[in-house]
Order: C-alpha cells, then structure tokens, then sequence
C-alpha cells in the first residue's frame, strides 16, 4: 500500500492519499492544478516534504532507484535516450507478450525517431512496467490513443490490478476511471496562486476548517448556554465544561492518532485499541446502577467488548476492506472504535436492565426455582427483557438511517469528496457490523452475567451484585 501524508512542495499540497493494491485511483482537474507536479513529487523527482510510504516503509529508507522502480511513473511525455526502440528495453521473457498486449509487437526494430506520441505513450508504459513495479503512476497514459488502442491499454492495465498492483492515474477522460473501477478525486487550482489545494486541503478533496470555524460552530452552543441562564435551567455550567472536555480531548485525541499512523507500527496500534478496550469497559460497568461484585464488574465488560469489538474488526479488516498489511492504522482504529461505541452503549444498557429486573424480581426467579427449573429458566423473562433492551438502540439506528437521519460515517465520506453510491456501501457495511458486534455483546454479556449471578446448584445470588442481597 502508498501512503502519503502532508505531501508538499513548493507549488502544491499539503497532499494525502492511501493507495491500497489492486486499487485505482483516477485523479482530474484543470490544467495547472498541479496533478503532474503531484506524480513527481511521489516518485521523488522533485523535492519534497511530507510522509510518504510503501507496505510502511518509508520512502526514504528505501535506495532512490530500487524507490522508483516499485513506484514506477510514466509522465505523459516519455524520454528516449536512444535511436533504436529496443536500446530501451531489457530482454525479458515477458516483454513480447508486453508489447503484444499494446499492439506494438515488432516495435523493438524500429528507430525512435518513427514512433507517433501515442505509440511512444504504450510503449513507456510497457518499458515501466519491465521493472515489475508494485504502484504505477500514470500521466495521461491514454490522451493520444484512438479508442481501439485506449482498449488495448485499460485491459492491460485491468490485468496489472488482478496481479495485485496499484494504480494512480492523472485523466481527463471522463469514462475512464469508471472503465478502471477507480476512484476519483479532483484537484483544484489555488485562487491566488493558480495551484492545486489551499492549505491544509488533502487530494482526499475535502474543504479544510481552520479553528476559527470551529469557534463559529460553536455559536448555537453558546446560544444554549444563554438559554440556560436566563430560564434557570442549571445547565449553563455542565454544558460549557462538558463542550470543553470535549474538544481537548478530541484535539489529544488527534495527535495522539496522527502519531500512530505516521509511525505504523502494530506493538502501537494494539496498544491504542487496548486503551480504548479498558475505557469502554470501564463505562460499561459505569453506566449500570447495579454491578458485579469484584473484577466480574468491569471484567465483564471488557471481556464481552474483547471478543465481540475484536472478532467483528478483523473479520472487517481482512475479509472485507483488506488493508495492507490488515492491521493499519488508519483503518484498525476507528473501525474498531465505531464497533466498540456502538456494543458498549448496547451491553450496558442490557447488563443494567438484567440486574436491575433480577434485583427486584428475585421471588419470581425462586418461585420458578421452586418448582424444579433450571437457573435458565428461571431467568429467561429477565434475560429477554435484557436483550430486549440492549438490542433497541442499534435496531432503532438502523431503522432510521437514511429517512431520518445520515450517519456520521457516510456524511463525512460524502463532505470529503466521495461518490454518495460509494459511502453508502461504506455506510452499510458499517451498520451491518454494528448490528453483529452489538448483538454478539449483548448476547454475551447476559448470558455470562446470569451464569456469575446463579451457581452450579441453580440458586439465585443476588450478593454477587454490589447492592444485592442474598
């Protein structure tokens, strides 16, 4: 995978694109908004600053020429050194069926000097690709072909992604990327200076904030706060310091992410989903009225959280998106995190609906017992109202998605430039995990709850609860 962070020079960026392989990637926009300065500046013929990685190694702990042949670009204008077409070529087995695939068999006899623009645009191609290249850079690759010969070119551009490369190709074909599969993205001249991106803007294509738009945003709130005051509410002071926490901690929060992801390192991944882990299960056993006596008390939460966040995530991560390596960042943490916000306020609300219904209907459950029943049956009432009750939230979620509301995920998808089709399949992927992990959890977490609160002798132990009673 070609990762790239704050990517800049001084005429474009700062720059951000993950490139994942046999991905495609279609860039447009008008002429001098720097697409090809872009290109270079990946392939390191032109100095720049920024983050720039394959498979998370950096570009610069990588040698320039063994760089550039992984992460091969042909410019819409190729080079020839040479007067003899084959002088620049290696005799590799491979190379006929190369040119065989672009039309050009016979070509390696002729002299340079008879090649029209769109012949020596297939054949820089195939020239890149002699050096088995795992990302290929791709200015214009198509502008001077007729259309059987841009056929020629996107189906063997179509089998470089089946043998798992990536592609980054600059168009202004408007089918193109949609013949490739790709995904688009647009560049836009600077205002001011006729370049690309203002700054702070990503090849993502979203619209940058500054902090002052933030404190803009912050107007209703403020104006809520007033509200507060002048009907003595009491909520002025909560709702300022809540405001508060908030933003430093999603500021921390931030930084502490682009770390993590500049770094790319698993020992740091796993330690941040552990944190996350503990705080969840934390608040799960914060948010019940009666808990578990003991490390059951927070244990629970976690372990439930554990399994369920867990399993669903890596069955995300490696069956699904499939990231390179699988554990990235980028894409581990706030997939992990969504699953665990979403199954936490699940499991807590059916752990505090089952203690709570077990506490006061303690002689409904000894009654049962009383006539022979097991500890499951007895408690099934209680556990189905606690199932019940920890499946509303996300069935209430997914009920309303779309009429109703825009979730989160798929409205800033859509703000960062986006294909709305595209986010709705990231958004429905997402809902349909929720749904699983939350329900994996809640069913978890009751059942293992009601086991802790019975014995092995089928009694009810309500002094197992804090606040309970035998």
């Amino acid at each position: 995978m070609l990762t790239i962070r704050e990517l800049k020079t001084p005429l474009i960026g700062p720059l951000d694109l993950a490139l994942q392989a046999a991905e495609t990637v279609a860039i447009s926009g008008p002429s001098g908004a720097g697409k090809s300065l872009f290109l270079r500046a990946i392939a390191d013929l032109d100095e720049s600053a920024g983050h720039v990685a394959l498979d998370g190694t950096k570009r610069e702990s990588i040698p320039a020429p063994e760089w550039r042949r992984k992460v091969a670009y042909v410019p819409a204008e190729s080079g020839w050194w040479a007067d003899r077409v084959q002088d620049h070529f290696a005799e590799t087995s491979d190379l006929p069926n190369l040119l065989h695939q672009v039309g050009l068999a016979d070509a390696l006899a002729w002299e340079v000097s008879r090649l029209s623009t769109g012949e020596r645009q297939r054949l820089a191609l195939v020239r890149a690709l002699q050096t088995a290249p795992q990302v290929l850079l791709l200015d214009e690759p198509t502008s001077a072909l007729d259309p059987p010969s841009v056929d020629l070119v996107e189906t063997l551009l179509k089998h470089q992604l089946a043998a798992n490369r990536a592609l980054l190709i600059v168009t202004h074909d408007p089918g193109q990327p949609e013949r490739l599969g790709a995904r688009r993205l647009a560049m836009a001249k600077r205002p001011a200076e006729g370049r690309c991106w203002p700054g702070g803007t990503s090849v993502t294509g979203y619209l940058a904030l500054t902090y002052w738009d933030l404190v803009a945003a912050s107007v209703f709130l403020l104006l809520n706060a007033v509200f507060s005051i002048v009907l003595d509410l009491g909520l002025t002071r909560t709702l300022i310091i809540s405001a508060l926490r908030m933003s430093v901690q999603l500021i921390l929060v931030g930084l502490v992410l682009k770390a993590i992801f500049f770094a790319g390192s698993l020992l740091w991944t796993l330690l941040a989903a552990a944190v996350m882990l503990a705080f969840a299960g934390r608040e799960i056993w914060a948010r019940q009225d009666r808990r578990l006596a003991g490390l059951w008390g927070p244990g629970l939460g976690v372990a439930v959280m554990l399994v369920a966040g867990t399993l669903v995530t890596i069955y995300a991560l490696a069956g699904l998106i499939r990231p390179d390596p699988v554990w990235m960042p980028q894409y581990a943490l706030p997939l992990f995190g969504m699953v665990l916000g979403n199954t936490m306020t699940g499991v807590s609300l059916g752990l505090d609906t089952l203690h709570t219904s077990l506490a006061r209907g303690r002689r409904d459950v000894e009654a049962q017992l009383l006539l022979g029943r097991t500890r499951w049956e007895a408690t099934r009432p209680f556990s189905r109202q606690a199932l019940r009750s920890g499946f509303t939230p996300i069935i209430n979620a997914m009920a309303a998605t779309g009429v109703v509301s825009l979730p989160g995920m798929m409205t800033g998808q859509i703000l960062s430039g986006v294909d709305p089709r595209e986010a709705v399949k990231y958004q429905l992927m997402i809902m349909f995990l929720l749904g699983g992990a939350t329900g994996l959890g809640v069913l978890g977490a009751t059942f293992a709850s009601v086991w802790r609160l019975t014995d092995n002798r089928d009694r009810l132990r309500l002094d197992r609860l804090n606040g309970g009673s035998r």
